[in-house]
C-alpha cells in the first residue's frame, strides 16, 4: 500500500469522524428547537470561511430550496454576513455567506429560547403538581 493511500485513508477517516460529530451536533441543536436544515447550515458555516449556496448544498446534502429557506432564517436572525460577487458580465451575482460570530455566540439566542421554554414547562409542572395535591 502506498503512502498516499494510507494518508488518504486517514483523511477519509477523519472526515467521517468529523461528519459524525457534525451530524450529532445537528441532532442536539434540533432538540433545543433549531430546525435540522438551519442546524446543518450553522454547523457547516462554522467549518468554513465563505460559502456559496452550491457549496452549502454539496456539504449538507440539502437541495437549493432547502438551503435558501434555512439561509433566510439565519439572515433574518442576523447571524450571517452576505457578500455579493459578480460572476461575469450577465446574470445575478453569486452570494457568499459566513457566520458573523463563532458558533457559540450564534447559538446563544436559540439556547436562551430553549431555556425559557424549559422554565415555562417547569412552572407548568409545578402548577400541575400543586393542583393534584388538592
Amino acid at each position: 500500500m502506498s503512502t498516499s493511500s494510507v494518508t488518504l485513508g486517514r483523511q477519509n477517516g477523519a472526515r467521517a469522524e468529523e461528519s459524525n460529530d457534525q451530524m450529532e451536533l445537528v441532532e442536539l441543536l434540533s432538540r433545543i428547537g433549531i430546525r435540522k436544515n438551519v442546524g446543518r447550515l450553522l454547523v457547516e458555516l462554522n467549518q468554513e470561511e465563505w460559502m456559496d449556496s452550491r457549496n452549502l448544498q454539496e456539504a449538507t446534502s440539502l437541495r437549493q430550496p432547502e438551503v435558501s429557506t434555512a439561509m433566510r432564517e439565519l439572515v433574518r436572525r442576523g447571524l450571517v454576513e452576505i457578500q455579493s460577487e459578480k460572476t461575469g458580465n450577465r446574470g445575478r451575482p453569486r452570494h457568499l455567506y459566513q457566520l458573523k460570530d463563532d458558533l457559540t455566540i450564534s447559538l446563544q439566542p436559540f439556547i436562551d429560547a430553549a431555556e425559557e421554554r424549559l422554565n415555562e414547562l417547569d412552572e407548568s409542572l409545578k402548577l400541575i403538581a400543586s393542583s393534584e395535591a388538592l
